[in-house]
């Protein structure tokens, strides 16, 4: 496979059996040899994202403490919600997705990806005075109609608990092996082990049962994750808007967050084969193959947006032009436009280019553009919705176009703490859990050779069953 520069990638050696399993042990040795004992780096980071999330805790409990009556206000706190819950929650469906498609260099992808994960934790708690914030629903029109009783704060919040739930089940299991393999040669975190491998012994039923409910388990976890971002698109967005009503922004939501999420597994990926010592196992065809699923969204991304305006366009509804206004021509237009090249013209453009996106610094920085994209993207959706629905006249027909909200200093501090905290429970994660799911990649090793073909050496890869 080439890399860009050269068209050519020089193979290993064929391993040996004996040779296999020594590699193997060195890996395992390697990996769970960084969770007793971190760099001076990685200390380092955590008091410095721990000062920034007590900050953000801060800002969380001022606009808490300012009340629920002023809905603009929240603006910036939705924000920061719905990217936390797009770029980190979406993540566990890129490992899914691997497994489904049996793709073998996304073994070293999954556990980054599922790691990503425990920010629904943050996204829990974070969601609590959101809900609270919510306007009832008496005179709006939402999905809910008539239901009543915990409509929408109940259903909302059941169902990004169920997911935040799935998200964590998901990377336990798939860590159940490893936490077994901890437990066998870590003794001095022998009884945590033991008491978290529950028992694994690695025989062929409990493989089977592995294997599969992490499949069947990562299906259901896309499909309330679809669910999720609708609820939240509808309920903390469009609802907030008298006359706003578009069936394509929903679904627009859904695939600006799994580019999102395919971004935040790349800058990870980054991460761990820089300052976690995985350079051997993160690697060139990791990064390509997830700028070509990059590339893919990105361009998704424009047709979903072209959908929708045409039909807000053409429709020419006075309410629906009102919404274009607001979230596109008026007072967010700025974070349209960067919104709109963050996302899309920038990525689109580095990522056609064969020498950026077969590397692994190219999807490195196209990631991190889009990740602050999609900040941008969410100002104007979610700060202009919360912006009407703390306006004066809140009636189809009757509400007036609010000026521009900017940002003050407790919605700095909110947004600066979140990610801080994002951040910082993903690094806690990595003290109990190997950042590699040693045994995929240790069964994809397994299938993998290296044959001689004509002047060079091809890989060939095993099927399995």
């Amino acid at each position: 496979m080439p890399d860009g520069s050269t068209g050519h990638v020089e193979y290993p050696e064929r391993i040996e059996p004996e040779k296999m399993e020594r590699v193997a042990a060195e890996l395992r040795r390697q990996a769970l040899d960084g969770i007793l004992h971190a760099s001076r780096t990685f200390w380092i980071a955590v008091l410095v994202l721990g000062i920034l999330s007590v900050l953000g805790v801060i800002g969380a409990v001022l606009r808490i403490a300012g009340g629920f009556a002023d809905r603009a206000a929240w603006g910036y706190y939705a924000t920061i919600f719905a990217c936390l819950v797009a770029a980190a929650q979406g993540a566990p469906i890129l490992a899914t997705a691997t497994r489904i498609t049996r793709a073998q260099w996304g073994r070293p992808v999954r556990r980054a990806a599922e790691l990503l994960g425990v920010v629904g934790l943050l996204n829990a708690a974070w969601s609590i005075p959101l809900l609270l914030a919510l306007p009832p629903t008496t005179g709006r029109k939402t999905i809910w109609f008539d239901l009543g009783w915990g409509a929408p704060g109940f259903w909302d919040g059941f169902a990004l608990f169920l997911l935040v739930f799935l998200g964590l089940v998901l990377l336990y299991l798939d860590a159940l092996p490893d936490l077994a393999a901890a437990r066998d040669q870590l003794g001095a975190r022998h009884g945590l082990y033991s008491r978290l491998a529950l028992g694994w012994r690695g025989t062929k039923l409990q493989w089977v049962i592995l294997q599969r409910g992490l499949v069947l388990l990562g299906i259901f976890y896309l499909m309330l994750f679809v669910f999720v971002q609708y609820l939240i698109s509808s309920d903390f967005s469009m609802s907030l808007v008298p006359g706003w009503r578009s069936a394509v922004y929903p679904p627009y939501t859904i695939v600006t967050s799994l580019e999102s999420a395919v971004a935040a597994s790349i800058v990870v990926l980054f991460l761990l084969r820089v300052a976690g010592g995985l350079r051997e196992q993160i690697g060139l065809d990791q990064f390509w193959s997830l700028a070509k699923i990059l590339l893919a969204l990105v361009l998704f991304w424009f047709y979903f947006f072209w959908s929708d305006l045409m039909i807000l366009w053409y429709g020419r509804i006075p309410s629906e032009i009102a919404t274009l206004e607001l979230v596109l021509a008026g007072p967010y237009f700025v974070p349209f436009v960067l919104g709109a090249l963050l996302m899309f013209v920038v990525p689109f453009a580095l990522l056609i280019w064969n020498k950026l996106r077969v590397s692994i610094w190219g999807p490195t920085l196209v990631s991190v553009i889009v990740l602050i994209g999609l900040f941008f993207d969410r100002v104007r959706f979610y700060v202009s919705a919360w912006s009407v629905a703390g306006s004066a006249n809140y009636a189809e027909g009757q509400w007036q176009i609010p000026p521009t909200q900017f940002p003050d200093l407790v919605d700095i501090l909110v947004i600066v703490g979140a990610v801080s905290l994002g951040a910082l429970l993903v690094l806690g994660a990595t003290r109990l859990l190997p950042t590699l799911s040693l045994w995929s990649v240790e069964e994809g090793r397994l299938l993998e050779t290296t044959r001689a073909y004509l002047r060079t050496h091809v890989r060939v890869l095993g099927k399995p069953n």
